[in-house]
């Protein structure tokens, strides 16, 4: 055998071993590009939930605090229908009083 033939030969193994090589690289490039997106998807997915469970959180926050409120408004309703001159005379005062500290030409840490 001559070198010219042995070269070519070595050349032939060299392209078969590159190729596959190369087709090793596409193989394992598909398989961790599906790992990936395995991952991503899994991933993806338990931030879903951690979401949805904070949202429903939050949703039964919302709820309770506007049982709350109603409850809340629903007193402060009452309590002003049944003495609605005590608290018309509170407003009336504190409005009053206010309006004489706002209106002052001093400031308040002066004194007069």
């Amino acid at each position: 055998m001559n070198t010219q033939q042995h070269l070519k030969k070595q050349n032939d193994v060299i392209r078969q071993e590159a190729t596959k090589v190369i087709e090793d690289v596409v193989k394992l490039t598909k398989h961790l590009r599906a790992a990936g997106l395995e991952k991503a998807e899994v991933v993806g997915n338990e931030i879903q939930h951690t979401l949805l469970d904070q949202v429903d959180h939050l949703d039964q926050q919302r709820q309770l605090l506007w049982k709350k409120t109603e409850k809340i408004g629903r007193a402060a309703h009452k309590s002003v229908k049944s003495q609605p001159y005590f608290y018309i005379g509170g407003a009336f005062g504190i409005g009053f009083i206010l309006g004489k500290i706002l209106s002052r030409d001093t400031p308040l840490d002066q004194p007069m």
